[in-house]
């Protein structure tokens, strides 16, 4: 469930991924790296825009979350996002090579009884 919560698609209403990768600058045949990228928010459009000429990376510590991304990008047809698992820290995706290093930080108080 709480997964979910990062996905839900009344998300789109306060914070509109293709406008915030818009603002950010982001263009056909750059290379995108999404830190933290879940299930894919800013993954798939980011691929979209990028299009073939472009790259995305994309890591989440969660693995479940990884997996659902892979299969929403067959789904899509996306084949231009590279998908690793694990904490950022751990990983160099390549030297020098991002156009747009990307992480957004969701925060959610959930209320409990």
């Amino acid at each position: 469930m709480y997964s979910m919560l990062f996905d839900d698609s009344s998300r789109r209403e306060w914070q509109d991924p293709e406008i915030i990768l818009a603002a950010a600058g982001l263009q056909p045949g750059m290379i995108f790296i999404d830190i933290g990228c879940g299930q894919g928010f800013f993954t798939i459009p980011a691929a979209k825009i990028v299009g073939d000429r472009g790259r995305v990376y994309a890591l989440d510590i969660n693995p479940d979350s990884t997996e659902r991304l892979r299969n929403k990008l067959s789904g899509e047809g996306l084949h231009n996002v590279i998908i690793n698992t694990g904490k950022a820290e751990d990983l160099v995706f390549c030297e020098e090579c991002a156009d747009i290093v990307f992480l957004v930080l969701y925060c959610t108080i959930l209320k409990t009884l």
